[in-house]
């Protein structure tokens, strides 16, 4: 059983590192094409960086409306209520495992503010 446990916390620990080493890679990487706006672009690194993550990627504003996402959802919804979103709009790094109202599930959740 300790073995177990010890091997899940590994895996879970590996996966939040991934998540938020890629999460600070697409906040890079957006940062020279939020202004002047490149929202080709921006897709285009969504969709990539979700199929790296294998999870959905979204770019916000820093009013947390949409700009480009993996899910292919039209920009300008608001997300600013995520709490993800509120901490990465507010200048730090959030990490969270929270309930998805969409998807019914449990999910993990990473944002990085764009500089």
């Amino acid at each position: 059983m300790p073995l177990a446990l010890s091997f899940r916390d590994r895996v879970d620990t590996e996966v939040r590192g991934q998540a938020q080493g890629q999460a600070a890679v697409v906040a890079t990487s957006a940062s020279d094409l939020i202004v002047p706006p490149r929202p080709r672009v921006l897709e285009r690194l969504a969709r990539v960086s979700a199929a790296t993550v294998r999870g959905r990627v979204i770019v916000v504003d820093r009013r947390g409306r949409l700009l480009a996402d993996s899910a292919d959802v039209p920009p300008g919804e608001s997300y600013a209520d995520r709490p993800e979103i509120a901490g990465a709009l507010d200048g730090e790094d959030e990490q969270i495992s929270r309930e998805s109202a969409t998807l019914g599930e449990e999910i993990l959740a990473t944002a990085v503010p764009v500089v």
